[in-house]
């Protein structure tokens, strides 16, 4: 896939493969297996460049009963480097781990990132903004939302660059003002719908947001 934007923060374009191979094992078993590999994006929107590649090996064995009645037992284990955040979907039998962000799986409690079906993200889960110091791979500040719910749409930095406006939402939607410097909320605002992009009017005083079937207006005071 690719996309136009800023390469240092480009987190949608990347190269992947996929091979898959199937092997009959006499007249009522098949035997298969895949690999599927996402390659490195040029940047990420948080930390710039960094190693975010992944791997999935999946194998399988499928045994014929009849024309029309089998059995599959099935096997995939996703591997993230450091800054990769893919994980293996809820859908489907059986128990599901989530493997994110560079973590082990795990077959007990939810660790960082990590446990059994039920802690993958979705739109009702909370909101947060996390800051990451790319040269030292490390986060430095981390803003959860008190109340609000969904998808981290879109950061916009003012002028000054010490905050920073957050949008985006669930099914009602949010607006942050953040303040790097004191890595504190100045003011949170609800909105009726989820918003998806926003820009700065001519000061940085008015805010332009879209959102779900709705243009709207934010005066940024402070």
């Amino acid at each position: 896939m690719r996309r136009n934007d800023a390469s240092a923060f480009n987190e949608r374009q990347r190269d992947g493969y996929y091979l898959s191979a199937l092997q009959k094992v006499g007249p009522n078993d098949d035997v298969m297996g895949g690999w599927a590999h996402a390659a490195n994006t040029p940047g990420d929107p948080g930390a710039g460049p960094v190693d975010n590649t992944a791997d999935m090996l999946t194998v399988g064995v499928r045994h014929w009963f009849n024309p029309k009645t089998t059995i599959i037992l099935s096997y995939a284990h996703m591997r993230n480097s450091s800054a990769a955040h893919f994980a293996l979907g809820p859908g489907g039998h059986g128990v599901t781990w989530d493997c994110k962000d560079g973590s082990g799986p795990s077959t007990a409690s939810a660790g960082p990132g990590i446990g059994l079906i039920g802690n993958i993200d979705h739109l009702e889960g909370p909101a947060r903004v996390e800051v990451f110091d790319w040269r030292k791979s490390q986060r430095t500040h981390e803003f959860p939302g008190e109340g609000s719910k969904g998808m981290v749409e879109r950061l916009i930095f003012l002028p000054e660059g010490e905050r920073v406006i957050s949008l985006g939402g669930a099914n009602d939607g949010f607006v942050w003002v953040l303040d790097l410097k004191s890595k504190s909320v100045l003011a949170q605002q609800k909105a009726p719908g989820h918003l998806y992009d926003a820009t700065l009017g001519d000061s940085p005083e008015t805010l332009f947001v879209a959102g779900f079937n709705r243009v709207a207006a934010y005066e940024i005071k402070g």
